[in-house]
Formats: C-alpha cells, sequence, structure tokens
C-alpha cells in the first residue's frame, strides 16, 4: 500500500528479509529512545550479531507472525509486530508487539495503520482476540490504541524492570468483530 505525505511516500507492507539492518537499526533507535516502554534491553539487543536479526526477519512464519513496516525511499519508519499463539488452545489469541514510529515521522497516521493492516492478517488466520501490553505513561500509544478499539482489561504491574525502576503496563485486548458483545 502507497501512501502520500508531505514529506514523500510511504510503503506500508510486510517485513521482507532484506529489511534486516533497517529493522535493526529502528528496533535498536526505540530500545534506546525509550528503554521502559518495551521489555527488551537496549544493550542486549545491540549485542546480538546480525545473523540474530536476519533470521528475525528471514524465519517469519505468515501463518503465525508477522511483522509490517512503513517505508520511505528504502528506510524503515515505523514497525508492527504481530504473533499468534500457536497451540491448540490458545491459537484464537493474537499479541501485537514493537509498536515504534521513528519521532521524524509521527503524525502522519503509520502506526495506525501498520496496526491495522496487523489486524486484518489477525482476523483472516481466524484469530478472535487481540492482546497489547503498552506502559501507563505511554499516553500517546495508549490514545492510538483506544482510537483503534482497544480497551483497557487490566495492570501488568511492574512489568518491565529499567534503570533502577518497576514500570507497571496496561494490558489492552479487541475482539474480533464477530465475538464482540
Amino acid at each position: 500500500m502507497l501512501i502520500a505525505t508531505e514529506r514523500g511516500d510511504i510503503t506500508l507492507r510486510t517485513a521482507q528479509p532484506e529489511d534486516w539492518p533497517e529493522f535493526k537499526r529502528l528496533r535498536l533507535l526505540a530500545l534506546q529512545q525509550h528503554p521502559s516502554f518495551f521489555g527488551s534491553d537496549y544493550a542486549e539487543s545491540a549485542a546480538q550479531p546480525d545473523k540474530h536479526w536476519q533470521k528475525r526477519i528471514a524465519n517469519l512464519n505468515p501463518a503465525t507472525q508477522q511483522i509490517f513496516v512503513a517505508l520511505h525511499e528504502a528506510q524503515l519508519v515505523a514497525t508492527v509486530g504481530i504473533r499468534r499463539e500457536s497451540g491448540a488452545k490458545s491459537s484464537h489469541q493474537a499479541t501485537i508487539w514493537g509498536v515504534y514510529t521513528d519521532p521524524a515521522w509521527r503524525g502522519h497516521g503509520l502506526s495506525r495503520q501498520l496496526v491495522a493492516m496487523a489486524e486484518a492478517w489477525a482476523w483472516q488466520q481466524a484469530v478472535a482476540i487481540i492482546r497489547l501490553m503498552v506502559h501507563v505513561a505511554n499516553t500517546s500509544a495508549i490514545q492510538l490504541y483506544s482510537r483503534c478499539g482497544y480497551s483497557v482489561y487490566g495492570v501488568e504491574q511492574m512489568a518491565i524492570y529499567s534503570d533502577g525502576v518497576y514500570h507497571d503496563e496496561l494490558l489492552m485486548a479487541k475482539k474480533s468483530a464477530e465475538h464482540r458483545a
């Protein structure tokens, strides 16, 4: 999908194996800028060899996991990951993870559109509910998810420990159209 912005065209699509260097760059930027907003640690992630990053993209099973990306002139500017559970009793669930937009590209609705693509993929996989976790202080992300139809169903206390501080995360979910009451 192609969208036009005043800064240039943006392509929205699933991640491809050749995207791994850009995925690595953007993911590390997210972890470095917002260490308490993500479960992964910047130093641990930065220390991973390139093969780790290559496998993260190349080994995506399109039936259980996807990463959706926004690109401007071959540069990744936003990502959204989604993972469907694989167990017989849990394959009706999926989890959104790794939502991030480069600060220079915020305000163009990229995260909202990538979340919508992740949801469309999940509903095609017969997922009944999509869940996510978001830092309680990440008000822009909470607003995004609320606008996308997610609602809070709980709090994961002390979910992240970063720089000597514990951080809580809101648990949010959205049911598929046929499972909404």
